[in-house]
């Protein structure tokens, strides 16, 4: 893992990238058996690519917080309507929903407000090579000012550009 004053570099080794494979294979299966559809269009030659880059980004970011990655290891899925969702990072006792995205100048996007949720950071990247974007708070990122149809999905989200979030020393120094 690299730093400099604006970016936070990380990269999983083969290990990291094996397991987190296996749990998007066990995620995926979770979701279909329990009828969740993907809310992306995904290519029929690798329907497993949007879970797997997501378990990639978070197990990146929690090396990036030098936490345990409990959270995604966890397979079952959690619902944020019935608060069963607690995002997929606990850091200093705040809950911290990691988002991904494998477009440079890419949004922060949250599809729904999750109550348990404090922070959500984004990571860009693919392939278990990520740059932690920054970070932003649940309560700043899920307001009515940010919510509405950007032109970048079919419905309605909350964002946030990359310019707008703190970066991980400035999140360490307000949390």
């Amino acid at each position: 893992m690299s730093r400099d004053r604006n970016r936070t570099l990380v990269s999983l080794n083969q290990a990291e990238k094996e397991i987190g494979s296996i749990l998007a294979k066990k995620r995926y299966e979770q979701a279909r058996n329990k009828n969740i559809e993907q809310n992306v269009p995904v290519k029929p030659s690798d329907v497993l690519g949007y879970d797997r880059e997501g378990i990639f980004a978070e197990m990146a970011f929690c090396k990036i917080a030098d936490v345990y990655p409990e959270l995604v290891f966890t397979i079952a899925v959690m619902s944020v309507k019935r608060g069963e969702d607690f995002g997929d990072v606990l850091h200093k006792g705040m809950s911290i929903d990691v988002k991904s995205t494998v477009h440079e100048n890419g949004k922060l996007i949250a599809n729904t407000k999750n109550r348990n949720v404090d922070y959500y950071a984004l990571m860009v990247g693919k392939e278990g090579e990520y740059r932690l974007a920054g970070l932003m708070g649940a309560k700043e990122l899920c307001s009515e000012e940010r919510y509405g149809l950007h032109k970048i999905f079919k419905r309605e989200c909350f964002k946030a550009d990359q310019s707008e979030l703190m970066s991980w020393q400035e999140y360490l120094n307000s949390a």
